[in-house]
């Protein structure tokens, strides 16, 4: 939660300080239409985890806004996280790991003076493996589970054309409460 209020605080600045940079020629087809490219920072919180062992934090994603104002897009997070538990005792041992990603499709708006927002589906795949040894051999399973999280996002086109884009995604992935918090920038040619 702490890492979604610096994203959102920083976004917020962000927009704030850039917002008095007005474009005179906003109506114009060249302004408003375009291909988006951009880069960003996500954090994910998964009910009953402390923290993983390792998170990627970085999503990758591209956009276009159509003259229209309609806008379509995707975001991926490869290697979101990935957390594992080993045990040990004399003569057996036993360990689990958890790995994820994410991709998050979305449509949304933006208005002529920049404001961007819509909603998007989050994708999530979960994979689980799991071993067991012990003096009479061993054995291993592995799991594949998908979820789909809901994903509202607010963000800004600047006159420059550098964007500001935030996202949340929640939802249940086989049981398990799931947060995905992102923020990224961009730049649409």
């Amino acid at each position: 939660m702490k890492k979604f209020a610096l994203a959102a605080a920083i976004t917020l600045a962000a927009t704030s300080s850039f917002a008095a940079d007005t474009n005179t020629n906003t109506n114009t087809k060249e302004w408003y239409e375009g291909l988006g490219l951009t880069l960003g920072y996500a954090a994910v919180d998964v009910d009953g985890f402390d923290s993983p062992d390792t998170e990627s934090n970085f999503t990758l994603g591209a956009n276009y806004t159509f003259e229209n104002g309609l806008l379509v897009g995707f975001d991926y997070a490869p290697g979101l996280f990935e957390d594992s538990a080993s045990a040990f005792a004399p003569g057996a041992s036993a360990s689990i790991s958890l790995e994820a990603d994410a991709l998050t499709t979305y449509v949304g708006y933006q208005a002529v003076n920049g404001v961007r927002g819509g909603l998007g589906l989050t994708f999530v795949t979960v994979e689980a493996n799991a071993s067991l040894t012990n003096a009479f051999g061993s054995a291993s399973a592995s799991d594949e589970t998908d979820g789909t999280l809901i994903t509202p996002f607010v963000g800004y086109k600047f006159a420059n054309n550098m964007t500001v884009d935030g996202k949340i995604a929640f939802g249940d992935v086989d049981g398990t409460d799931m947060v995905i918090t992102s923020i990224a920038v961009g730049y649409v040619f």
